[in-house]
């Protein structure tokens, strides 16, 4: 996979490179010093929509951070069917067990829309991570996030039933964004959400709508407004199933606020 470097982002100073890093979860806050060494050893490409990133059986240049745009992570089968596993947004990171252990990638990473991808190679890595202890810990938690991470999806796909694993989603996607928080925007379209949940787009709209008829969430367009947190919640745990077992309780708490229904866009 060629990273060739991107004369907007990797000017003589490094600052636009310097950035990106920056906001990356996994290095905020860390040293300006090791901040600066890390990007003159990293790399920016540009992805065109649709382009590939890498392949499976490649090898990844790196630990690399989405610095515009949205990738899209899946595996696909010996058929050509396609399980999306993750979308990986601005600010994130991927592929750091495949260039920490520099094995080939069982995924495959392809833009989404159009993004910059920024390559910090592993040693790069490594050796800040030797200069400075908040960056190892840094480091440690993105990758224990990661495993829980997974453990969630196989537990969402093996153990939540379809609304179970619908109001999970949301509210995951409000947590991303902090307590308190009462609008979402789906960061995709219907078809790579339901493949993400394993389920079909047919089965999202509906389960959605049946979300929008208890009064837990409104929708405008790719918004999602919340109006019951606290029956989202239980729907999401599983203390209330969407099958009959009471309805749930309508919340007014911001309701005035919430826009009139309109279609989801696919």
């Amino acid at each position: 996979m060629d990273m060739t470097t991107n004369p907007v982002l990797a000017n003589s100073n490094n600052m636009g490179l310097e950035h990106h890093i920056a906001v990356a979860e996994m290095f905020r806050g860390i040293d300006s010093a090791e901040l600066a060494l890390l990007a003159r050893r990293a790399r920016a490409r540009e992805y065109a929509r649709g382009e590939m990133v890498f392949q499976r059986g490649e090898r990844p240049n790196g630990l690399l951070v989405v610095a515009e745009g949205t990738l899209k992570l899946a595996v696909r089968g010996a058929n050509g069917e396609q399980k999306v596993v993750a979308l990986v947004e601005e600010g994130q990171a991927c592929a750091s067990a495949l260039a920490f252990l520099d094995r080939p990638s069982a995924l495959e990473a392809a833009a989404l829309t159009p993004a910059t991808v920024v390559s910090i190679p592993a040693n790069a890595i490594f050796d800040a991570m030797q200069r400075d202890a908040e960056l190892a810990r840094r480091v440690v938690e993105h990758l224990s996030h990661r495993v829980l991470a997974l453990v969630d999806e196989v537990e969402g796909i093996t153990l939540r039933r379809g609304l179970q694993r619908v109001a999970h989603y949301v509210e995951s996607l409000a947590r991303e964004r902090g307590p308190g928080t009462h609008m979402v925007r789906l960061p995709s379209t219907k078809t790579l959400i339901a493949a993400q949940l394993s389920i079909a787009k047919e089965t999202l709209s509906r389960l959605l709508h049946e979300l929008v008829e208890k009064g837990v969430i409104s929708v405008s367009r790719r918004e999602l407004y919340i109006l019951d947190r606290e029956t989202l919640s239980a729907l999401a745990d599983g203390r209330l199933s969407g099958n009959g077992n009471g309805d749930a309780k309508r919340s007014r708490s911001g309701s005035a606020h919430a826009p009139a229904q309109m279609p989801i866009q696919p």
